[in-house]
Order: C-alpha cells, then structure tokens, then sequence
C-alpha cells in the first residue's frame, strides 16, 4: 500500500469525506495491475481504523469526476450499514 499522493484526486476525495463526516485513517494505493487489469475499490477496518483504498488500475481508469462517484457509492454502503447487514 502507498498514500495516495498529493494531488486533484487526493483534494477531491478528501473532500467529499469531510462533507460526508467519514474519517479514515488515509487514502492508499495498491497495485492491483501485477495481477489484473480489474479495478477496484474498498474500505478496511472498523470504528476509528478505517482505510480506503484504490487499485491503481482503477485510479488508471476512471476520471476524477467517475472516482468520486466510486466512492460516494461506497459511502452509501458505508451509511446504510450494508457491511455490518450482509455479515
């Protein structure tokens, strides 16, 4: 995992968790192209330990207009509490 680096994309995100209220503990990077050109995107942890984290390809992929709505999705889930439901 490597922090997202300082950027558009990091200011966007960022600021869409601050208008969310979602905390985490930083915004990573994985290189997910060593084993597929799939793109992904998830959370990690619980509580106050909470990590979001972006497969290159994704990042690669999609603009910052179609990463933030990713992410918003995921929020949604994150809200709803359809994680903790479907456990």
């Amino acid at each position: 995992f490597e922090p997202l680096e300082e950027g558009e994309t990091l200011n966007r995100i960022t600021s869409l968790l601050t208008r969310c209220g979602f905390n985490s503990n930083g915004i990573f990077v994985i290189d997910g192209s060593k084993r597929s050109s799939h793109g992904n995107a998830y959370f990690s942890g619980f509580g106050r330990n909470k990590r979001i984290v972006f497969f290159d390809t994704l990042l690669k992929m999609l603009s910052d207009d179609e990463l933030e709505a990713v992410l918003a999705h995921e929020l949604g889930h994150f809200k709803k509490k359809h994680i903790i439901k479907g456990m």
